[in-house]
């Protein structure tokens, strides 16, 4: 499955919630664009493993 996120409150939400690592092992493959992580804070850009 793939699955495209197009918004950073996706990504806090998940990193607030300590939810980020359930979605890493979850069977998919994660699209994002450079404008949304680039709307996270440095600290919260760290946690995110995906490449770019």
């Amino acid at each position: 499955m793939r699955i495209a996120v197009t918004d950073a409150c996706i990504f806090i939400d998940l990193i607030d919630l300590n939810l980020l690592d359930e979605l890493c092992c979850l069977p998919m493959v994660i699209y994002t664009t450079i404008d949304v992580l680039h709307e996270l804070n440095s600290e919260q850009q760290k946690l995110i493993p995906f490449t770019i």
